[in-house]
Parts: structure tokens; sequence; C-alpha cells
């Protein structure tokens, strides 16, 4: 069940899933880690690395793991995940992922209680991740046999204002402004 459901162009997005953010993460006690899921190597799937580069430069104060220097993506996921896992037993997971989906849903930004399932867009078998789930959708879901890719191409234009709306949302919740 999602929490917040956003557009990154809407006015008042930020606010709406800053508001969803902070009730999820007032929820527990629980030091949150930041878990940003995706490569450098595909303009699409660097949303969650992005997200991540961005948060590190600037609040240095929070646990972030996958930057585009230091992506976690699918080659090096569940090693990456029991490095983290080790160091922050008993924290809350806070993953960052690109989705795709219908045309209409490109550039909405969601965030729900609950696991995301990296790899699936690609019928790929990784571990879930994460207590609260944060996705971008970066590019519409293609069912095709013929097609190599599941999703059709999308634009870093989408993908980098997501990641800004996303910035923001951590810039002003209760965790960086104790």
């Amino acid at each position: 069940m999602y929490i917040a459901k956003a557009h990154y162009k809407d006015n008042n997005a930020i606010d709406e899933l800053t508001v969803a953010f902070n009730s999820l993460i007032n929820k527990t006690e629980m030091e949150p880690v930041f878990i940003c899921i995706g490569t450098d190597r595909h303009l699409l799937d660097c949303f969650g690395p992005l997200v991540g580069t961005m948060i590190s430069y600037d609040f240095s104060q929070l646990h972030v793991y996958g930057t585009l220097d230091h992506p976690i993506h699918a080659g090096n996921i569940r090693e990456e995940l029991e490095k983290i896992r080790s160091l922050h037993k008993n924290n809350l997971e806070i993953a960052i992922d690109a989705s795709v989906g219908g045309s209409e849903e490109i550039g909405v930004i969601q965030i729900r209680e609950g696991s995301l399932f990296p790899g699936r867009a690609l019928a790929k078998r990784l571990p879930t991740v994460g207590d609260i789930a944060i996705t971008g959708t970066v590019a519409e879901r293609v069912i095709s046999k013929t097609q190599k890719k599941p999703y059709s191409n999308g634009s870093l234009t989408n993908v980098y204002h997501m990641a800004n709306v996303i910035y923001h949302v951590v810039e002003q919740c209760d965790i960086v402004n104790v």
C-alpha cells in the first residue's frame, strides 16, 4: 500500500512526500540507513545512485549506500546487503530504486511501507530490500517477446528531477532536522 504518490512536477510533491516519509520514519526509534539501488551504466537505472550521491554530499551524518561512484546493482547486491546489514543491525532500511509502469506514471514518485523487489522489471531474482520503499517511475513497461528490454526509452530529465525531489524530501525530514 502506498502512503504517498506524487508526480515530480506537482506543486505540492515535496510537501506531500515529506509528510508521508516523516510519518513512516517517526514510527520507530531505529536509525535510518539509505540503500540506493541501481547502476551508473544506464541512464534510467541511475535514479537510486543519483539520489544516494545527492544525499551523501550534503548529509554526511546519514548512512547512505549506493552512489554513482559506488553503486549497488544486480552484480553486487547480495554482498553489499550483507556488509550493510552487518554494520547496521536493527536499523530502518530505506530502499530507493527506479521502477517502470504505465506511460501515465512516468515521473511519479511513490513512498510505501515494505520492501522493494530490485530487478523485477528484468525478471531477476534478487533479495528484497527495505522497510520503507521509495520508487521513481522512469519508463513505460513494455511487454513484448521481441524486445530485449521490458521498458521503453525514458529521459534523464525525469530521473534527475525525481532524484532532486527525493533529495528535498530528505532535506526537510525530521532525521536531518534534529
